[in-house]
């Protein structure tokens, strides 16, 4: 049997987004080319602390983007979730609202007040323990990425937040990712 796919309610959601002229894979490649080319927080023969989180977060975006272009992983999708996942990690070095490092309490939270931001928070915790451990507990970390991207793709279908569609359905690519940019920071580092 036959699926109807209505590409006018998909084209109506993109615009709604306003993902026609910012984020086109022209852009978002011109986007990735500039940050791969800026120069790193890090030099080869010690850790340089930055001065801001600011860049902190430019320097992170920059490796993630000279990783995805180095596994030709150039994707519209991937491409665009650069910066949130850098604006992510900073904001959970600055532990910025983290209440829980538990995913399940966020989801308790959600199903007490229906806020569909801890949704997005609970996404958030996972996203960010499955990068920094996505090569240690196998069994830990599946379900990490299950319940990421679950609470990402459940976050999107209420909020329309594009964002969270890509990062629920390429959790697992962009967290090996994001671990080989936290991997190629440690590796640079004296201790």
């Amino acid at each position: 049997m036959s699926k109807v796919i209505d590409f006018l309610a998909s084209k109506q959601r993109l615009e709604k987004n306003k993902l026609n002229d910012n984020l086109s894979l022209n852009k978002l490649l011109e986007k990735a080319t500039v940050l791969k080319g800026r120069p790193l927080a890090i030099d080869s023969e010690k850790i340089i602390i930055p001065l801001t989180l600011k860049q902190l977060e430019i320097s992170f975006s920059s490796r993630i983007a000279d990783i995805l272009l180095a596994q030709k992983s150039i994707e519209r999708e991937n491409l665009f979730c650069i910066n949130y996942i850098a604006n992510l990690f900073v904001r959970m070095v600055k532990n910025e609202n983290v209440k829980s490092w538990c995913a399940f309490d966020y989801i308790k939270e959600y199903e007490r007040q229906k806020d569909s931001l801890t949704l997005k928070k609970g996404a958030e915790i996972c996203f960010f323990s499955y990068s920094f451990f996505c090569k240690e507990d196998e069994g830990l970390n599946s379900l990490y990425k299950e319940v990421g991207s679950s609470l990402y793709l459940n976050f999107f279908k209420i909020s329309q937040e594009i964002v969270s569609y890509y990062m629920g359905k390429n959790f697992d690519l962009l967290g090996q990712i994001t671990n080989q940019s936290i991997r190629s920071f440690q590796k640079k580092s004296p201790c």
